[in-house]
């Protein structure tokens, strides 16, 4: 049996999208996401806690983002966690957890609305949504009356 890589995730971009292409030509945008908890201590004092997300998407999501989101948008990525060494300015071997949207592997929404768009996001055009097309399982469904000619 295989595993389960998939993370969800609802935040807001800390800077806008970086966006570039590969040497083949492919889109790649980077995002910076953070989520907040925030509660109450126990002297009743509001607490607030920031996660730092680094979201890479690729290809028409990569597009999307670039033509869509900005500093302060809302979005919701589905993806799979990816780690990645890297060297650093000093040689040194780092390594990096991405969230990486890929092919039929990501999902991404926009959820500013209409009323509140995002800074450069046309307010006459409702945000997309971007959901790739799942395989879908083949599965028979009998109707009707059943054969009397099967033998069991």
């Amino acid at each position: 049996m295989s595993g389960v890589n998939k993370v969800i995730l609802i935040g807001r971009l800390g800077s806008d999208v970086d966006y570039k292409q590969t040497q083949s030509g492919s889109p790649i945008a980077k995002l910076s996401l953070a989520t907040s908890d925030k509660w109450k201590d126990k002297q009743g004092q509001p607490q607030e806690k920031t996660e730092w997300h680094r979201v890479i998407l690729w290809n028409k999501l990569a597009d999307i983002a670039n033509q869509y989101l900005v500093k302060g948008s809302q979005v919701y990525v589905e993806g799979k966690l990816q780690t990645r060494e890297y060297q650093d300015q000093q040689g040194q071997t780092k390594k990096i957890t991405e969230v990486v949207l890929n092919g039929f592997d990501g999902v991404m929404q926009m959820l500013d609305s209409k009323s509140q768009p995002a800074a450069s996001q046309p307010a006459n055009l409702p945000p997309p949504i971007v959901t790739p097309p799942e395989p879908q399982p083949v599965m028979a469904v009998a109707q009707g009356e059943p054969d009397d000619d099967i033998p069991f």
